[in-house]
């Protein structure tokens, strides 16, 4: 499975990068589950996939799982977002 860079050069899925961002979102947040997000997320993924289609799932994904429970998923959606700005 490839992905397109913003650069627009293709290279192969590296899902370490995508668990690395997520890993670096979540830090310091208490009540997150970082494996929630990516397993939500990965369901998501084709080939072709863009870095800006990637960054977007993993905002919704977080965003998904906010709930007056776990309202610090916000904070993640929020971090995540940011990154991609």
């Amino acid at each position: 499975m490839n992905v397109i860079k913003r650069n627009g050069q293709s290279e192969p899925l590296n899902l370490e990068k995508v668990h690395q961002m997520v890993e670096f979102a979540c830090e310091g947040v208490a009540g997150v589950s970082e494996s929630a997000i990516e397993m939500n997320s990965n369901l998501q993924f084709f080939d072709g996939i863009s870095t800006e289609q990637i960054q977007d799932i993993l905002i919704r994904s977080a965003a998904d799982l906010i709930t007056l429970e776990n309202p610090n998923y916000q904070y993640v959606a929020a971090r995540l977002l940011t990154i991609s700005l």
